[in-house]
């Protein structure tokens, strides 16, 4: 029934998905995956420096590894890789023919690629086909006034879209005149900010701004505070999504204000600063006056930000709860799950833990994305504790490792599955073809759904095993099975 999905509605489809919870959002990528394939992807040292910076302008050698040697424009001329795209911000075109969304975005691309390409940016674009034959990748290509990654080359497809993550059509890429990336999401980009090109994100400390309101208390009158001023007294700042109407958001909101007040009469250094998802100024003015303490908030007229906050932070559904230290680091990115499980802020500032299970409120998105190891044990009651700390002892090695290597962000995730039958634990049991669970006989899969797989493990499960399965995947020794 899932291969009867329609390519025409890939972006789509995605696009449903992550407004449900995070456990289906999960399976539900991995799901489209499964049933779309993976077309969907005056010294010496001075003059040296001189001639790697001439180099660097005339020819783009990264680009031949990504697109082949040759591209091709819409009338067939073929053109060097390496001078095309030398000196130049390449936009990655990920698109089909056949999809709907795809023909409504590419002419808008092409206007804006006529006036910055008029305008004498530098920038070209590669388009990368999803079409299903040639004639309709020829006919599609003749429409757009960029270049185009050869129909042949299926292979360098199918990496880039795994490269890039990409989840949808269409998708743009914008990586600089090195390779590297500037934005995965440049058609947002192109349809709503056309003039910043070429796109380049903001900051953390931009997209907060440099002043908040803090709320007035008994009577007082509101008072603006900086952003330099919280951070001078090395305060952990939460950053609370949040609205007067969303009913789970009155039920947190009265925990956070507890703690919160609970941990500055400590002498915690601690700030919250509540964005608002509120429909009016009336309900906003209700919701900070009725509910919360003396909290910073962005400006309810200021929406702009409210929304580049939202999007920052991937807020997928409120109340939503990020954690970051006094230098805008995020400590967690998903902290409600750890505030509600620490009624006496004795782990704050709720850094993630290492370990989650699959149906607990500290698993986010990041199984979508990155390689994770997962322990499913739903009939092994007896055996929890032990196979736990021997998963906590390697997710504590493997994120030390990181960590001394200057990886920030975590390279591979743990998570166990502790509750039987249906659920995300049945997905993916289903997934990777695990078949049922049995008593006493805990089983191990590590997900790679960026790349649209597992890798199973069959053999006894013990902190050696564990720790052979992370490093024997990260030396690319084991092969994927495709989900």
């Amino acid at each position: 029934a899932l291969r009867s999905v329609s390519h025409a509605f890939f972006a789509e489809v995605v696009t449903i998905s992550k407004l449900r919870p995070t456990a289906f959002r999960v399976i539900a990528r991995a799901t489209v995956r499964a049933c779309t394939g993976p077309d969907l992807v005056t010294g010496p040292i001075f003059t040296s420096s001189l001639r790697q910076v001439s180099r660097s302008r005339t020819m783009a050698s990264w680009a031949p590894a990504m697109f082949g040697d040759t591209l091709v424009s819409k009338d067939g001329t073929e053109h060097d890789t390496k001078t095309s795209l030398a000196g130049k911000t390449v936009g990655i075109y990920f698109s089909a023919h056949w999809c709907p969304p795809c023909r409504q975005f590419t002419p808008v691309f092409a206007e804006t690629y006529a006036k910055l390409v008029g305008a004498g940016k530098p920038f070209q674009v590669v388009f990368v086909s999803s079409d299903r034959d040639e004639p309709s990748f020829d006919e599609y290509r003749g429409e757009m006034p960029w270049l185009a990654m050869p129909y042949a080359q299926h292979t360098s497809k199918e990496t880039l879209s795994k490269k890039f993550k990409v989840n949808g059509i269409p998708s743009l890429v914008v990586v600089d005149e090195h390779g590297e990336v500037i934005t995965s999401d440049g058609r947002n980009a192109v349809v709503r900010t056309p003039e910043k090109f070429p796109w380049r994100p903001p900051s953390l400390a931009e997209v907060l701004g440099d002043s908040f309101t803090r709320n007035g208390q008994d009577g007082s009158e509101s008072t603006e505070v900086t952003l330099a001023s919280v951070q001078s007294q090395k305060k952990n700042i939460g950053v609370y999504f949040s609205a007067h109407w969303c009913g789970p958001c009155r039920q947190f909101t009265p925990q956070l204000k507890t703690l919160y007040e609970t941990l500055t009469a400590k002498g915690e250094a601690f700030e919250i600063i509540f964005v608002s998802s509120d429909r009016t100024e009336d309900e906003f003015d209700e919701y900070v006056s009725e509910s919360m303490p003396a909290w910073l908030t962005v400006p309810f007229e200021d929406q702009a930000r409210r929304t580049a906050l939202s999007e920052h932070f991937n807020v997928q559904g409120i109340p939503h709860f990020v954690m970051l230290n006094h230098d805008l680091k995020v400590i967690n990115n998903a902290a409600r799950g750890s505030v509600l499980g620490d009624p006496t802020g004795a782990k704050f500032p709720w850094a993630p833990p290492l370990v989650v299970d699959v149906d607990s409120e500290d698993m986010d998105g990041g199984i979508n994305d990155t390689p994770t190891v997962v322990l499913l044990m739903e009939e092994c009651g007896e055996l929890w504790d032990a196979l736990r700390d021997a998963m906590e002892g390697v997710a504590k090695k493997t994120r030390q490792k990181e960590l001394e290597s200057g990886i920030e962000n975590r390279q591979v995730l743990f998570t166990t599955v502790t509750e039987s039958g249906g659920g995300v634990g049945g997905q993916l049991r289903k997934l990777a073809k695990l078949g049922k669970a049995y008593h006493n006989k805990p089983q191990m899969v590590l997900l790679d759904l960026a790349n649209g797989g597992y890798v199973p493990f069959p053999g006894e499960i013990t902190s050696e095993s564990i720790e052979t399965l992370v490093n024997d995947f990260a030396a690319g020794k084991l092969a994927l099975t495709k989900a």
